[in-house]
């Protein structure tokens, strides 16, 4: 009697190890580490599918202190990121366009509406939007104020 071979793929993610067979479908949230390996003898085709949601996260002066460019900036580093502090002037529109890295972008005053994976948000200070790399994304500075923005890169 002879054995089929069977081609899967081994996934793993937040350390769990997942065996995957044909037809099998498996969310892998942006910016969560994975590996995977392929074992068997037949071709394997995966497609890749990026449908996100908008990640925000809201300052915590419980743990970082008053809302300050100065102290968020000081937390985006303790977390690895690179920050760059930039004033945008009323009506100022940032065209889409996506970055070759990882970003979170921090809302010190003014508003700031973004559009990514096909929604709208309007950031208020203390507004931390998570913009994955690769990911297409436009804003525009809303009202009167002008936009302070923490831009941290990884």
């Amino acid at each position: 009697m002879e054995v089929a071979k069977q081609t899967c793929i081994h996934l793993m993610m937040c350390w769990t190890q997942v065996v995957m067979q044909a037809g099998d479908t498996i969310c892998v949230p942006i910016g969560i580490d994975h590996n995977t390996a392929v074992i068997g003898p037949a071709p394997v085709v995966a497609l890749d599918a990026v449908k996100g949601d908008v990640i925000m996260e809201k300052w915590n002066k419980s743990t970082g202190g008053p809302l300050t460019a100065e102290n968020v900036s000081s937390v985006l580093q303790s977390r690895g990121y690179r920050c760059l502090v930039e004033k945008y002037d009323p009506g100022t529109v940032m065209h889409e366009h996506a970055h070759d890295e990882p970003r979170k972008d921090a809302l010190i005053s003014g508003r700031l509406q973004v559009g990514m994976f096909g929604k709208e948000v309007v950031l208020t200070p203390g507004d931390i939007i998570n913009i994955p790399e690769g990911i297409d994304h436009d804003a525009v500075v809303l009202g009167s104020d002008p936009v302070v923005l923490v831009e941290a890169a990884k």
